[in-house]
């Protein structure tokens, strides 16, 4: 089956970039002639990607597969001709892994009036995007889930917390912070993110932790192979997992908003430390319950299997597809030539900056020889 996996963008280490990677990467390894697109690509981000996919520097026609993953409404942008769409006999999953960011809420309607198949990965995703009146036959929910690798069980450990790892690639000061507290308790940190150690996270990073402190996909990696975690990042969040707060946690995609509760290192510090024992005994305790409800695998054979009966409606409105596929690709262009500006306004500003800065030292030694 030749499968085309569509993202926005591979530009950095993100949650919708490891979706994306990770889909393509299973049903690669299935045989399947898979192909990678985003509008841009990052060294670090697709350097580790199975030699087996392809990665499309230019748009595609989603016409020329027989399945496709379409995340933030790239099929929009990768749509060669669309009169072709009516008789196409493929299947096009639109995947929506958020409900307030305006790639979603662009794409969602179109999506929800054509689409057969929509896939969300938080229920508050799903409930705020479709509402209750939804055809739920059309709606699949993958939780985020962890793939197989993360399953296995963790090597031996004491028991006791000696070492924590950090993913975040936005870390609040206050996490920052309490690590240099929790390192006078003998507690080692390692973070991984954005302005830290860049990379994939691994079985074997979460492995080598007692614990880990992070919101989104990483909560899952966590939980699946038992591991404790304090989930908790930019927006606050209910830190330790447990029976109490787990489900409303999970209900956001663990991003923190269930509650937004912030706290001082302090609080972090000791929360962590007092509390550790009661977070690893319920890690331990729900470890098969997360493994089979987080199981990635599982949620993509569901969807790839039940996706053929769930194709294209044929009563697509080809100008309605036309003017949305224009405006998607000329605000992906406007969004571009912003970045470009940008970047032209920091290299002026700071131009602008060290010529005021010769000037005035001009300045001065004229004065200095005057005097």
């Amino acid at each position: 089956m030749k499968i085309a996996i569509l993202t926005s963008t591979l530009g950095q280490m993100g949650g919708s970039e490891i979706v994306a990677i990770e889909t393509a990467t299973y049903y690669a390894g299935l045989g399947h002639d898979v192909t990678l697109w985003a509008h841009n690509y990052a060294d670090d981000v697709i350097r580790d990607i199975d030699k087996t996919i392809r990665i499309a520097k230019e748009p595609v026609d989603i016409t020329d597969f027989d399945f496709v993953w379409s995340q933030h409404g790239s099929y929009l942008e990768n749509i060669g001709d669309a009169e072709r769409l009516p008789d196409w006999n493929g299947v096009l999953v639109s995947v929506h892994l958020s409900h307030f960011t305006p790639l979603e809420i662009f794409h969602h309607p179109l999506a929800r009036k054509y689409m057969g198949a929509r896939v969300f990965h938080a229920q508050i995703s799903m409930d705020a995007l479709e509402g209750p009146d939804a055809p739920q036959d059309e709606l699949f929910l993958f939780r985020n889930a962890a793939p197989a690798r993360f399953h296995k069980q963790p090597a031996v450990r004491s028991g006791k917390l000696k070492n924590i790892l950090i993913v975040s690639n936005h870390l609040p000061d206050e996490v920052e912070s309490a690590t240099e507290l929790l390192q006078a308790h003998g507690i080692q940190t390692r973070i991984l993110g954005r302005k830290h150690e860049v990379k994939l996270i691994t079985p074997e990073d979460i492995a080598a932790a007692d614990a880990v402190i992070s919101i989104g996909k990483t909560v899952q990696y966590a939980l699946v192979s038992g591991t404790p975690v304090y989930c908790y990042d930019h927006f606050g969040g209910p830190g330790w997992l447990t029976d109490e707060n787990a489900e409303r946690a999970e209900y956001s995609n663990f991003n923190g908003k269930c509650c937004e509760t912030r706290r001082t290192p302090e609080e972090i510090c000791k929360e962590i430390i007092q509390k550790f024992d009661a977070a690893q005994a319920f890690a331990i305790k729900n470890r098969a319950y997360f493994s089979h409800r987080y199981n990635l695998e599982r949620h993509l054979d569901e969807i790839l299997a039940q996706g053929q009966t769930h194709r294209i409606k044929s009563q697509v409105a080809i100008h309605e597809i036309e003017a949305a596929s224009i405006f998607a690709k000329e605000r992906i262009e406007t969004r571009a030539q912003s970045i470009r500006n940008n970047a032209k306004a920091t290299r002026y500003r700071t131009t602008s900056k060290w010529l005021l800065v010769v000037a005035l030292l001009e300045l001065f030694l004229i004065m200095f020889l005057l005097v």
